[in-house]
């Protein structure tokens, strides 16, 4: 699936990333962008919450369940009225990706 080769997410997908506030920011500009033709909002939406629940997406303050175990049912919340999930919630574009967890899921895929 060319989604998933490393080159897609790190040419432009991150590109869009490191210009966004939020999570929120973020979707709007992959919609916007036509990146990823194929997805609709929700489908981008979806992808968003995946990076975040692989660590990828998160923040130096809220890691996430790659390096520890959460309780989604009660994990933290930036605010009461985000739907967003955690990690994702607290992400910012300054927080960047996670380069550990983005080689951990992805790394294999980057060389081809």
């Amino acid at each position: 699936m060319k989604l998933l080769e490393g080159r897609v997410l790190n040419k432009k997908i991150i590109k869009s990333e490191k210009d966004s506030k939020n999570s929120g920011e973020l979707h709007k500009r992959l919609i916007k962008s036509k990146i990823l033709k194929s997805f609709n909002g929700a489908q981008i939406r979806s992808l968003i919450e995946i990076l975040g629940c692989c660590g990828i997406l998160t923040s130096e303050k809220r890691t996430g369940p790659l390096y520890e175990y959460i309780n989604i049912a009660s994990s933290p919340r930036k605010s009461n009225r985000s739907d967003w999930s955690y990690p994702v919630c607290f992400w910012t574009g300054q927080d960047g990706l996670d380069k550990d967890a983005y080689d951990f899921w992805f790394g294999g895929l980057s060389n081809k």
